[in-house]
């Protein structure tokens, strides 16, 4: 492979494996790869991109341990398939009246979750 700007080009260097960063192969891989993850939960979620967001309506004490169901089954597929979550740039948000149940994943707790009090 090598790599073109403007008009120049680099020296041509063998690549034995990976998909090199910039493909247009590169997203269709990864899509393929993270495409069962909503069938682990059973949340709401989003997937936009490499960011996932699961959310859930917090009515009961039912729906708190739920929701932790939800985030335990995440870490169980990041196990399964060997890609972790960075935990250091997952956020809660969390939009209450009231409520200080805390959250984990992969053993790391919500306490440095955003809070909006409404």
């Amino acid at each position: 492979m090598r790599v073109k700007v403007r008009m120049e080009f680099s020296d041509w260097i063998l690549v034995l494996s990976r998909v090199p960063q910039g493909s247009v192969l590169s997203p269709l891989l990864f899509l393929i790869f993270i495409n069962d993850l909503p069938q682990w939960i059973r949340d709401s979620m989003l997937l936009i991109a490499d960011d996932t967001k699961i959310y859930r309506k917090i009515t009961e004490m039912k729906d708190e341990v739920l929701f932790q169901q939800d985030l335990d089954s995440l870490v169980s597929w990041t196990c399964e398939w060997c890609l972790k979550f960075n935990v250091e740039k997952c956020k809660m948000m969390r939009v209450a009246h009231s409520g200080q149940r805390e959250y984990d994943l992969d053993g790391v707790n919500s306490r440095k979750h955003t809070r909006k009090k409404i």
